[in-house]
């Protein structure tokens, strides 16, 4: 049985014509991948003002920004920093947020992607382009090196039809479009494993190389390395050769020296710290919540791709692999499945944060086996099997499968299974790939203008102090010009008592916030900062004191083509002078006079069929500021003719619990500037 068996699939396998067939299949795969999904990421780069998940994103390029001065930490504004995030509290929300802050500014753990991103703001781009680029070329190499480790391991065809599935893959608690230096760390390990299974005997020189790149672009990174070490071992020829061994221990070498040298080093930061800290979690919690994450983690990624029915897949995949093939697959999901089981037993993670970042591998390789067998059956049941089975009478009567009575019902029942399990692939993983692009545009879609940091500076005196809303507006002001003056973070995570405490300086003297029009940004849970009103939305500007229509300006940025802006004016019983309109051009952000109409109005109720944001109110030609802070003016969001959101623009609701009156300095795009005015 097992010679007939190898008989029918050298037959298969040599096939006329599959290796052309399987080569088509390999470049379509891939390049379908690379286009959709870098679009998936380019496309809202190119509209939004600040970077993709930008909490994260500034966490790196402040590392960068600190790689530029040789992570220098003598500025007045880090030595605060550092300071503030390193009290101690036992206060369980603050010692957290504390934590969360440090890690984002000080710890130095992606060296190899804060010089390269250094280097490129050198040369003129700045920190928003440069990161943008490095996520572009580290995503674009980690799809490749996917490519390349498919193809090694499965073969050309198996491969492209793997790429054409990863087209419209979000992975579930890790997206794998998110291209920050722990997922180009784990696309280095793919790279290197698809060396180890295609170029083994040449491998001996690249692994110590791409094991050094792992653990300087991320710590998780060392488990890669270690994993690669591993399977590197497993995957060589016997007997192992001194190459092999000299390799491999220069390997080990540099995993303990990532350990032991932030110990030796002290005038840098390379350690990273227990997050969440140790105070706040029991082992037993964070076991659970990493086998919560695990378990919705494979339920979400197997809904869409047949359930259980993946390891039938998988085993499918195995039996009709080349024996050397096989061997490679299986040592890579033994070693997967076991480095995904342990990294949930590392106490200090929040949420089984490693196995997110660890797990996206596994999926690969399970789109792979789930590849081979559409491959087997597309390329050699519709084909050529048919043909093979007629002419192989010692299959026909030894196995009921292949019977040629048979045939034609099985070949249906399996190209139908195929087909409704595919069509299902593609519908649960396009929802979520469309969702993962609204995301991407709509989550965090602030806007800063660059020119503020310098109006800051300019009324600024020397050991004046800043106080910023969130971390985010602290590490942009700080890149761009407020390092020289002192900086502390309102972090609403901590408890308000202990932010209360850092209120007691006789420095601060300036508050940068953001603009409370961010709380009107729709019903979309995933959007910030961004309220369209069209369709069903509408905004409605109520008046404490009524103002004279003609003094009434908006400024309002036109996304596509040019429209008109309805306004109508409540509570006017002259129908003729009720409604108004605007005429918006396309794609421009300009002040537009609501009538020139002397008419005293309380209330105005704005509606447009365009794609329309509110980028600002004056309530008189004169003002220079763009929103009418502290002149008795509500704005209301509505959507379907429902209230959702209500907006004051009082200085004083600025920053809840702020204790201090403010004067607005600058207020343009989404951020506000103001001076603190302390009444002695």
């Amino acid at each position: 049985m097992k010679s007939m068996f190898n008989k029918f699939q050298c037959k298969l396998f040599n096939a006329p014509g599959s290796k052309r067939t399987a080569w088509l299949f390999f470049v379509c795969g891939v390049s379908f991948c690379l286009f959709f999904q870098l679009y998936l990421v380019i496309s809202p780069m190119h509209i939004r003002n600040l970077p993709i998940e930008t909490d994260d994103a500034y966490a790196h390029i402040f590392k960068g920004f600190q790689a530029k001065s040789l992570f220098s930490e003598e500025s007045p504004a880090l030595l605060d920093l550092k300071k503030q995030l390193q009290e101690p509290s036992f206060n369980r929300g603050t010692a957290f947020a504390r934590a969360k802050a440090y890690v984002r500014v000080f710890p130095q753990y992606n060296l190899l992607h804060s010089f390269p991103l250094a280097g490129l703001f050198k040369v003129g781009l700045s920190w928003e382009t440069s990161y943008n680029l490095l996520w572009v070329l580290g995503f674009s190499f980690t799809l490749l090196s996917s490519a390349l480790w498919l193809y090694a391991s499965f073969g050309p065809g198996p491969a492209g039809i793997a790429m054409l599935f990863l087209s419209f893959i979000v992975f579930p608690g890790y997206k794998i479009a998110f291209a920050d230096p722990s997922l180009m760390a784990l696309g280095i390990a793919i790279f290197t494993w698809a060396v180890i299974v295609r170029y083994n005997r040449q491998a001996f020189l690249l692994v110590p190389l791409c094991v050094l790149l792992m653990i300087l672009m991320h710590p998780v990174g060392r488990l890669y390395a270690g994993l690669t070490l591993l399977v590197y071992l497993l995957l060589s020829l016997r007997p192992l050769s001194k190459k092999i061994w000299l390799s491999f221990m220069l390997g080990v070498i540099m995993i303990a020296t990532s350990f032991i040298l932030p110990y030796l080093i002290t005038s840098v930061d390379l350690k990273f710290p227990y997050y969440p800290p140790r105070v706040q979690y029991t082992w037993f919690q964070i076991w659970i919540a990493g086998i919560r994450t695990a378990i919705r983690t494979l339920f979400s990624f197997t809904s869409g791709i047949g359930g259980g029915l993946i390891v039938i897949f998988t085993a499918i995949s195995l039996v009709t692999l080349r024996p050397e093939r096989r061997k490679v697959v299986l040592v890579f999901i033994v070693m997967l499945g076991i480095f995904c089981i342990a990294s949930l037993l590392y106490p200090y993670q929040a949420g089984g944060e490693i196995l997110k970042r660890t797990w996206p591998a596994m999926g690969i390789l399970i789109l792979g086996c789930i590849g081979q067998v559409i491959w087997v059956y597309l390329t050699f049941s519709l084909l050529w099997l048919h043909r093979i089975l007629i002419k192989t009478k010692d299959l026909e009567k030894r196995m009921f499968l292949f019977n040629r009575n048979n045939w034609t019902i099985i070949r249906l029942i399996c190209g139908i299974s195929l087909l409704v399990m595919t069509l299902n692939f593609f519908y649960v993983q396009g929802k979520s790939y469309l969702m993962a692009r609204r995301v991407f545009k709509t989550k965090m879609d602030w806007t800063i203008n660059e020119k503020q940091p310098a109006i800051l500076i300019e009324q600024a005196r020397q050991r004046d102090r800043v106080l910023y809303q969130d971390l985010v507006l602290a590490q942009y002001y700080i890149m761009n010009g407020t390092a020289n003056l002192g900086a502390i973070i309102w972090n609403t995570e901590e408890d308000y008592s202990e932010r209360l405490k850092l209120l007691n300086d006789n420095r601060l003297r300036f508050l940068v916030t953001w603009n409370p029009i961010l709380k009107c940004h729709g019903n979309e849970g995933n959007s910030d900062g961004r309220f369209f009103f069209t369709d069903s939305r509408q905004l409605n500007l109520q008046f404490d004191t009524p103002v004279s229509l003609d003094n009434i300006s908006l400024r309002i940025e036109s996304y596509r083509h040019p429209t008109i802006v309805r306004a109508q004016v409540m509570g006017i019983r002259n129908a003729k002078n009720e409604f108004f309109t605007m005429h918006i051009s396309g794609e421009t952000t300009v002040w537009h006079q609501v009538s020139s109409e002397k008419i005293m109005v309380s209330e105005l109720i704005l509606e447009s069929d365009g794609l329309l944001r509110l980028a600002g109110i004056k309530l008189s030609p004169l003002e220079t500021l763009h929103w009418p802070w502290d002149q008795g003016v509500t704005l209301n969001c509505i959507i379907d003719n429902v209230r959702y959101q209500s907006i004051r623009f009082l200085t004083q609701k600025l920053l809840n619990g702020f204790p201090y009156a403010l004067h607005v300095l600058n207020d343009s795009e989404d951020v506000v500037v103001t001076e603190v005015i302390k009444v002695k």
